[in-house]
């Protein structure tokens, strides 16, 4: 499933209509790129945890709220980390 069908379903929008897919993507763009800034790598982004973690990001982001200290934001952040130190390994 991608991102953006993830998204949409996580927030309960069950539309056809894709006029507010821009405007979801944009979200989902910014928790992407806030993964990244954590040095998260694009494969590890990828994965199952990944894209579940980009939806949260963006659902937190989209609703205003403080993804800094939420827990569960934390959580899957730090095994990211570990899933990406773990995949720098395996490549040296």
């Amino acid at each position: 499933m991608d991102l953006l069908t993830m998204f949409r379903s996580s927030i309960g929008d069950l539309s056809t209509s894709t006029d507010m897919d821009s405007y979801y993507q944009n979200f989902l763009d910014m928790a992407k790129n806030e993964l990244i800034t954590d040095d998260i790598s694009d494969t590890i982004i990828e994965t199952e945890t990944g894209k579940l973690t980009t939806v949260l990001y963006a659902q937190l982001l989209m609703n205003d709220k403080d993804i800094a200290t939420n827990p569960s934001l934390l959580l899957l952040r730090n095994k990211l980390s570990t899933m990406t130190k773990g995949e720098r390994v395996e490549e040296e």
